[in-house]
Order: structure tokens, then sequence, then C-alpha cells
């Protein structure tokens, strides 16, 4: 069974990242959502409530009215990844892929927000650990900006802590100096 709960190890790592600038508090104004927002993230019925909420109320400031389209499936982002684990049906990754361009045709929408969150079932029912569930998030991150032109995405991660639930801004910025240091050591950022 996928975990429900964060580890000891997981809270370390996310402490590492908060202190490292991979995980960032939201700025609601860097994200333009005047003409809405498509938003891809996991269908957890237990994690997605309060995204969609946290995902309205960044609105709020910019909108009299939500306006959301939404994609929601196991995995969120991580669907959008060629060799994700989470993809049980080859080449699933490219009907997530293929909705976007649809999306933003139709609705006029530029500003995409994507999440993966931890803890997360689709990630733990595939041995996806907490590192990985970030790393596919990076390169979904990647494959959405190189298949859409003009697009604004951003990355999003969301974690219950068990206690308390909050979003943080993935920086695509600051993930692969923190990938380039661990690789050159085994301690936290410089």
């Amino acid at each position: 069974m996928a975990a429900t709960t964060l580890s000891e190890k997981d809270r370390e790592l996310i402490k590492e990242w908060l202190a490292c600038g991979v995980l960032q508090k939201v700025e609601k104004h860097r994200v333009d959502q005047r003409a809405g927002a498509i938003l891809i993230t996991c269908s957890d019925g237990d994690r997605f409530p309060d995204i969609w909420k946290y995902q309205c109320n960044m609105q709020s400031a910019q909108r009299n009215d939500t306006r959301i389209h939404l994609f929601a499936w196991h995995g969120g982002s991580l669907a959008c990844v060629p060799e994700s684990p989470i993809n049980t049906i080859s080449n699933a990754h490219e009907v997530f892929l293929g909705q976007i361009p649809a999306a933003r045709a139709l609705k006029g929408i530029n500003t995409l927000v994507h999440y993966a969150h931890a803890p997360c079932g689709a990630a733990g029912l595939y041995g996806v650990d907490l590192k990985q569930v970030l790393g596919l998030q990076m390169k979904a991150h990647l494959e959405i900006i190189a298949r859409n032109t003009g697009i604004d995405a951003f990355p999003f991660f969301h974690i219950d802590y068990g206690e308390e639930k909050y979003s943080y801004f993935a920086s695509p910025k600051e993930y692969p100096q923190w990938v380039a240091n661990k690789a050159k050591t085994s301690r936290a950022c410089a």
C-alpha cells in the first residue's frame, strides 16, 4: 500500500529543498491568471480539494471569478513524462500533453500551473520516492514548455504535512543547481 503520510526522511528532504530555494513560497502576483489558468494536477481525493482551493485563492487577486481549465489524473504532471513509471500505458504522456494545445486554443489561456504532491499514492504504488517525484515534475515542466511555444508554465509542489497542507513553487532554476550540488557532495546546499 502507498504511503499516506510523509516519512521523517521525506520531511528532512523537504526542509533541505526549502533551505536551498528548490521549493519557495508562492508569490501570487508572479503567475498571471487574469485570463484564467490551465491546471494539471493529481486526482487524489484527499489532496485535490486543497489544491483547488489554493488555486482559486491565487486567482482571487487577479479575477472576480474562478477560471480554471482542469486536467486531473493519477500522478498529475508526472504523467506528462515519457519515461514516467506512473504511465502504465505506452505513450500515455502523449495523450496528456496533447490536451494542452487544445485547451489553450479553446479557452485563450496561456498560463498553465502543474502540480505534483507528497505523499502521492500513485508514486508510491510504482515505487517512486519523493526525490524522483520532484525530478519527474521538473522533466514534465521541460516537456510542457518544449511543446507549447509561448506558454507560461509554473510547477507547484503540494505537501500534506498531516497537521497542515501547503503548496510551494518548485523552482526550475534552483532544482538543477541542487542536483548538481548533490552530485558533487553529500551535504546540503551551500
